[in-house]
């Protein structure tokens, strides 16, 4: 994430990761294309050309239309994460507790009382 520019490193004794943008900036896409990359739900190996090679045309064509729908699916998935913020899912997980609670992991000890 550090590649993608959501987290900064900081070297030191004191030092650690903080996230550089703002929450409501930092989309569901941007996290998951900054670990795994572009998402692609049906990858293009040719799978359907090599069982059935005896029908390379009808299986070539086949392979292109489910392909076809596979991107089509895969475009709104990433529109539909495009649109979902940090800050969002952060708010509806606290949304009883009023605000996001922050933590500075430098002081944290595991003690939350």
């Amino acid at each position: 994430m550090v590649v993608s520019e959501i987290i900064e490193g900081v070297s030191g004794n004191n030092g650690g990761f903080y996230i550089k943008k703002d929450l409501s900036e930092i989309s569901l896409l941007e996290i998951v294309e900054s670990i795994e990359g572009p998402f692609h739900s049906f990858p293009h190996i040719g799978v359907l050309e090599r069982a059935f090679s005896d029908f390379s045309k009808i299986a070539h064509n086949g392979n292109k239309i489910i392909a076809n729908c596979f991107d089509l699916a895969d475009k709104e998935w990433n529109e539909r994460l495009k649109n979902i913020s940090v800050q969002h899912i952060l708010l509806d997980v606290f949304s009883d507790y009023g605000n996001i609670p922050k933590r500075d992991w430098n002081k944290y000890t595991g003690d939350d009382n």
